[in-house]
């Protein structure tokens, strides 16, 4: 069997093929230019994102509740070294490597382990920088072989313009935040947050395929962690506690020695995220093309077409699976306005259902066309056969 891609006609091609010359890619929809000290320029959409990619290793001596920089905390943000190779030179694909090699101290010392060690370790930091045709963002993978303890790795992205709070994708819906930060009785609050699929801020939004963490640091930059070491469950003299929180039991595990990688990709855009499609390319980003060996029919494989969700934006899927005979697609809108969604496919009956896959009412499947109405932050399930 073979398939055959095809434009759709009076479609125009998206963006262009994948360049590479040197340190500098492009694909027609964005550019990226790789900076002597290894970071990023990305400019695509009208918007320029200079600084992408800034790794900032602080210390840590906090536990698996609270982080707490030491009073002694010389934060590392310049490599020793950079060096930059191709890896791919399209013209689906072009992708290049940065290796920025770091000095980072090895743990925490003095009293209370309230200050970074003298003792530094030479830590190459690799960065896969990719683009790909067709894409508006630019895929980041980045790993390293962590021999320190106690510290904070995180991955800095200067904002377009100064930014009064950030919105992130959580479960089922995107919350928005100012600048303030959060605490609990006894603690210091910090401005930390978790995300999965996409934060934005300021024409900067980091798409994820993994829940997350992220500071939005003075209205400026985005700072996602890719790396917390910390050794205890509680610990008694957390500097950013006033009492306990757990036992000072030891989780040497948590300490991630070893290898560590993280993936993202980094989204410039310009207006409100929502109006901007920033979810849209967040699902795009998240579903990777899928190619499978497979039986079919004598002959080429003109065209087939499967089940197929189309939305005026800010409508995502959330699951799709078989119960029984039927096939059972959850929709949810995460935009501030109301919207529509159309499932197409080889249906001809359709339901509604709540979240627990309990029947509903029959709905107009229009010979394999289904239109759903959905208010803001909906979550809607159908039954589709």
């Amino acid at each position: 069997t073979a398939a055959r891609p095809r434009q759709a006609a009076g479609e125009p091609p998206a963006g262009g093929p994948v360049t590479l010359e040197g340190a500098r890619l492009s694909n027609g929809l964005v550019e990226v230019e790789v900076r002597p000290d290894g970071c990023l320029q990305i400019s695509g959409g009208g918007t320029t994102l200079d600084g992408v990619g800034r790794l900032v290793d602080g210390g840590d001596a906090g536990d698996s509740y609270n982080c707490a920089p030491p009073d002694d905390d010389p934060v590392v943000t310049e490599p020793e070294s950079v060096t930059v190779s191709p890896a791919a030179s399209g013209p689906l694909r072009a992708a290049v490597e940065v290796v920025r090699t770091y000095l980072w101290p090895r743990g925490l010392d003095g009293e209370g382990g309230l200050a970074r060690s003298a003792e530094l370790a030479l830590v190459p930091v690799s960065t896969r920088v990719e683009l790909r045709a067709g894409e508006p963002f630019v895929r980041l993978r980045v790993w390293f072989d962590n021999p320190c303890e106690q510290h904070r790795v995180r991955l800095h992205v200067p904002l377009a313009e100064v930014a009064s709070g950030s919105a992130a994708e959580g479960q089922f819906a995107v919350v928005e935040r100012g600048l303030t930060a959060e605490g609990g009785h006894g603690e210091i609050p910090l401005p930390t947050f978790p995300a999965r699929g996409f934060v934005a801020a300021g024409g900067a939004a980091v798409l994820l395929d993994h829940v997350s963490e992220y500071e939005l640091v003075d209205g400026a930059e985005l700072a996602v962690t890719l790396l917390r070491s910390i050794g205890l469950i509680s610990r008694n003299t957390n500097p950013y506690r006033l009492e306990p929180a757990g036992p000072e039991t030891e989780i040497p595990g948590a300490q991630g020695l070893g290898p560590v990688s993280a993936t993202m990709a980094v989204l410039p855009y310009r207006g409100h995220w929502a109006e901007a499609g920033v979810g849209a390319q967040a699902e795009r980003y998240r579903h990777e093309l899928v190619a499978t060996a497979g039986l079919g029919p004598n002959g080429p494989l003109e065209s087939a077409a499967g089940l197929a969700v189309e939305s005026d934006g800010g409508t995502v899927l959330s699951s799709l699976r078989r119960r029984g005979d039927w096939l059972e697609l959850r929709l949810v809108r995460e935009h501030p306005a109301a919207g529509s969604a159309t499932v197409t496919g080889a249906f001809r009956q359709a339901r509604a259902c709540d979240l627990l896959g309990h029947a509903g009412e029959e709905l107009a499947a229009g010979d394999g066309s289904l239109r759903l109405a959905l208010e803001p932050w909906e979550i809607r399930t159908v039954q589709l056969r």
